[in-house]
């Protein structure tokens, strides 16, 4: 899953230790809210390398795609195109000051991408096909950008950010 979805994880064990160690206490996964908890048990770990050097990560990211596909795609997946799109959105429909600040969290993440799918009356649609649209969408008006540019990703997503905000 972290090749074929770029999760960006270079350090594997702690994450497989991570997810054996909530799994151990019998999670419960019932309803969306319980896999919504669930991303946030599992993306957050801490782990010490062979030098003895402590490093923690939050994989949102890979917690998210993991629990996408376990939750039978009742969650939707983070990803900063999409995190860029719906928080512009949103931003421009109130008016308001737009802040891309990474989530806090999946709950975050997820409140706000549902928050979206209201505010724009995408309800008839499932998560899954909002979440496959937006992320189209989020990585097409990337790609623009660094071929219009020629600039990288990153200061691509960061040119979208600008001219996103120059609608509100």
């Amino acid at each position: 899953m972290n090749k074929i979805y770029s999760t960006a994880i270079t350090n594997i064990d702690p994450v497989v230790e991570q997810i054996l160690k909530i799994n151990a206490n019998n999670v419960e996964l019932k309803e969306t809210e319980d896999y919504v908890a669930f991303v946030d048990k599992i993306s957050k770990i801490e782990w010490k390398n062979s030098k003895g050097i402590n490093y923690k990560r939050n994989n949102l990211s890979f917690a998210s795609k993991y629990v996408h596909f376990l939750s039978g795609y009742k969650t939707p997946i983070y990803d900063s195109y999409i995190w860029i799109i719906i928080k512009g959105y949103l931003e421009q429909k109130d008016n308001s000051k737009i802040s891309y600040k990474t989530p806090e969290d999946f709950k975050e993440f997820y409140l706000t991408f549902e928050r979206f799918r209201k505010e724009f009356n995408l309800e008839k649609y499932s998560i899954y096909e909002i979440d496959k649209f937006l992320w189209q969408y989020g990585k097409t008006l990337i790609q623009n950008i660094e071929i219009e540019l020629n600039i990288n990703i990153e200061k691509s997503k960061s040119e979208l950010k600008k001219r996103i905000k120059a609608y509100v």
